[in-house]
């Protein structure tokens, strides 16, 4: 039994993963035939373990290449925050990566949204991805001054443990140029078209009156129609000038305490004529809530806008409800409809410029929710858009409460 015991206890070894071992029991019959096929056995897996190394040092290298070789900076961290691994274009923001590894991630980085960022991608275990100026992250490289987009998320292992969190700071210093740049084009030529759309608004004006002249029916027809284009463009480049003012900080709101239903119930009446007009049913609901710190033209401004669009995309028959209610800290306001509800596919970018929902909207450039939305956030406040195509819409804002 000596020799199968030796078999035996040499088989565990190799079970083990100590691979280099081999039996050796110099016999030619059945036992010895079993010693045989167990190293071959062996000498395979060894091959194929050494195949799959390989493989796995080769698909690493590769990995740590991208990584180290990728435009945007990258961070990692471990599950306690602390710096594991910078990429080339990190460590020409942060330093060098064998210098800052193992360091907390605070004591490296003093941007106190990325540090939160990592804490919340490790303690919560959420992603951040912004895509306001919340999330966009100015730091210095060399003498040039650079814009990145934060983006974090947790990382973890095949079994859902919590490894740490990733870091990418995405580049976006050129598109803030070309945006830049387009706004101040906008701002320059809304400015330069004022005097003219002006001076053709008087010469119609005086058209109209017949100052020069007696007009026949179909001239009437066509000077009413110049007249309401006019109208429009002048709306049209009023807004332009608005939405630059806003984004550029030139026009920030000035606060004062104000209760909501004094807001609310100044807006509903600025539009209860055209509501009767169009037979749309309007109704405020204005429970007693806490005063917030706004400007109340700027507000005005917004509620009228979003009721403007409400009354002109409910059919006859319909309802417009206002209402306001407490919200944790904030004061939610919303405006809700019966009408034909916004698709799914222009939801999230109602608020974005220009942007036109296909057969519902009805005149207008798309820019009144777009200033709407830079009102709201410069009060600290949010806006969203909930609805259903066929079900209504409602378009609700907060604002912080005044204390």
């Amino acid at each position: 039994l000596d020799p199968l015991r030796t078999l035996a206890r040499q088989a565990e070894e190799i079970g083990r993963g100590h691979l280099n071992q081999r039996i050796v029991l110099n016999r030619t019959d059945e036992i010895g035939g079993l010693a045989l096929s167990f190293n071959n056995m062996a000498e395979k897996l060894r091959e194929a373990r050494k195949q799959e190394e390989e493989r796995l040092r080769r698909a690493e290298r590769m990995s740590d290449a991208a990584l180290a070789n990728l435009y945007d900076p990258v961070i990692v961290t471990d599950a306690q925050g602390r710096i594991v691994h910078l990429n080339k274009t990190a460590e020409g923001l942060f330093g060098a990566a064998a210098r800052v590894a193992g360091t907390p991630i605070g004591q490296v980085i003093s941007d106190k949204r990325i540090v939160e960022a990592v804490d919340r991608a490790i303690h919560q275990e959420s992603v951040s991805a912004a895509e306001d100026e919340a999330g966009f992250i100015p730091l210095t490289v060399g003498e040039t001054k650079r814009t990145y987009r934060l983006r974090t998320t947790p990382m973890r292992d095949d079994e859902s443990s919590l490894l740490g969190a990733v870091v990418v700071l995405e580049d976006i210093t050129h598109l803030r140029e070309l945006d830049r740049l387009k706004t101040e084009f906008i701002g320059v030529a809304s400015h330069e078209l004022r005097t003219p759309v002006t001076s053709l608004q008087l010469s119609v004006q005086l058209l109209q009156e017949e100052a020069v002249g007696a007009l026949t029916p179909e001239q009437r027809e066509i000077v009413s129609a110049q007249k309401e284009d006019l109208q429009r463009l002048e709306r049209m480049m009023s807004d332009l000038l608005d939405i630059t003012r806003l984004e550029a900080g030139v026009t920030p709101p000035r606060m004062e305490i104000v209760a909501p239903s004094i807001l609310i119930k100044a807006a509903v009446a600025a539009v209860s004529t055209q509501a009767e007009k169009q037979g749309v049913a309007l109704t405020m609901e204005t429970p007693p809530v806490r005063t917030v710190r706004a400007d109340a033209g700027q507000i005005h401004r917004v509620l009228l806008n979003l009721l403007n669009n409400a009354i002109r995309h409910t059919p006859s028959g319909g309802s417009v409800t206002v209402r306001v209610a407490r919200a944790d800290k904030q004061v939610l306001f919303e405006v809700r409809d019966t009408g034909s509800g916004i698709p799914a596919d222009y939801l999230a970018h109602v608020f974005d410029r220009f942007v036109q929902v296909p057969g519902a909207t009805r005149g207008g450039a798309g820019l009144g929710l777009s200033i709407a939305k830079n009102i709201i956030e410069a009060h600290g406040g949010t806006i969203t858009a909930i609805s259903e195509p066929g079900q209504g819409s409602a378009l609700q804002f907060s604002l912080p409460v005044a204390d």
